[in-house]
């Protein structure tokens, strides 16, 4: 839904490993920058979710890359990259 300061923004992130994790920290690449914003821990096997009004960096029916990065308890660290399309809801 376009708001009047940006973009309204929600994600949910899984935790599918078997390590607990300490930091989850979800990019998401514009059209004219880029927003990141921090989930925190995440338990195994636990969902994370957030929501969080961007920048006007999005363009209705543009394709764009989220990139989820996280780190472990023990300090290892995974990443996956995914593409959303914008859509109003309007």
């Amino acid at each position: 839904m376009e708001i009047e300061d940006g973009v309204n923004f929600s994600i949910t992130v899984k935790n599918i490993g078997v390590k607990l994790v300490t930091e989850c920290n979800v990019t998401i690449f514009g059209t004219y920058g880029k927003f990141s914003f921090d989930l925190g821990v995440i338990e195994v096997d636990h969902l994370k979710s957030g929501t969080v009004i961007t920048p006007k960096y999005f363009v209705e029916g543009g394709t764009y890359t989220v990139l989820a990065e996280a780190k472990a308890e023990d300090g290892e660290t995974f990443e996956t990259r995914s593409l959303v399309t914008y859509k109003n809801k309007s």
